[in-house]
């Protein structure tokens, strides 16, 4: 009886010893998954900018002509909330714009990304 206990004790540390691994490699997937989605994100703010300015020769002024011009150049609001686990900011002049995104949480993505006038990441 003691060696059958201790049999699957062993089996019961094991397993679960394998689900924390498992569950920490599920985490860091999840994390580069926001961090990869949070910069096409930021491709794409930059890419409607950018196609706003050839329209215009001018950016945006503020963020609600940026929503609410003519064409649909901007559909999502991604400067509110979070998205994909991460906080947009942005800065907007006539001649140029800064676009960050910053994790919402430690464990939402690894670093900050900022997109720069002309769609070059810093």
């Amino acid at each position: 009886m003691k060696e059958l206990i201790l049999k699957y004790g062993l089996v019961g540390i094991a397993l679960l010893l394998l689900s924390a691994l498992t569950i920490q490699s599920i985490l860091k997937a999840k994390t580069a998954a926001n961090d990869v989605m949070a910069q096409a994100i930021l491709r794409k703010i930059a890419n409607t900018l950018e196609n706003y300015y050839a329209a215009h020769r001018t950016y945006p002024s503020s963020l609600e002509s940026f929503v609410i011009s003519e064409k649909p150049f901007f559909l999502k609001a991604y400067f509110e909330g979070v998205h994909s686990g991460f906080t947009f900011n942005y800065a907007i002049s006539e001649e140029s714009y800064t676009v960050t995104a910053a994790p919402a949480s430690s464990s939402s993505g690894t670093r900050t990304y900022t997109i720069v006038t002309g769609g070059q990441f810093r």
